[in-house]
Parts: C-alpha cells; structure tokens; sequence
C-alpha cells in the first residue's frame, strides 16, 4: 500500500520524496528528514494553479458544464492558461472593479 501511496511523488513533481528499494517505492530519507513540507508546499501549488486554470477556463465558455462536445476547447483553454501560469505566475491576472 505505501508502495502504491508513495508512486504518485513521481509524477506530481515530487521524486525526491521516493527511493526504490527492492523494487518498491519507500519513503526517501528527504521524506524522513522533514522534506515533506516543501513537498507539501509544491503540491499545493500545483493544485492551486490546476483549479485556477479549470475555474477560468470555464468562466470563458460562459459557465458551461464540461460535455463531450466542448472538452477539446476547455482542455486547450486550461492548457493556456497553465502556460501563463508556468512563465508568468499570477502576474498578470487582474480586475477591474469599476464594472
């Protein structure tokens, strides 16, 4: 089971926290020494910046629900805006409250 929990470091970004032992995946000693924090950090970020992306993707299809028929666009839009996000942070991002 830790095995299976400690496989999905690898691919949110978080390899250091894993080492193979035996074949399987173990906690790393980064993992043991207090590295989770950081990890934990890095994946809320990630997280943080995956639900903006979806949240604005959708704003710009006019509040759809996803379907089948628009998937393609939303998924074109969050990958835009994930880009943005990739070079520019939230930098750009900004309102206007004189609407």
């Amino acid at each position: 089971m830790e095995s299976m929990i400690f496989s999905h470091c690898l691919c949110h970004g978080m390899g250091k926290l894993v080492e193979l032992y035996q074949g399987e995946l173990i906690p790393s000693r980064a993992f043991a020494n207090g590295g989770i924090h950081e990890a934990i950090e890095n994946y809320e970020d990630v997280v943080f910046y995956e639900i903006l992306a979806e949240e604005l993707a959708l704003r710009d299809l006019d509040g759809e629900s996803l379907t089948r028929e628009n998937y393609g666009a939303l998924m074109e839009r969050i990958d835009a805006y994930l880009d943005e996000f990739d070079e520019h942070g939230t930098e750009h991002i900004s309102i206007d409250l004189d609407e």
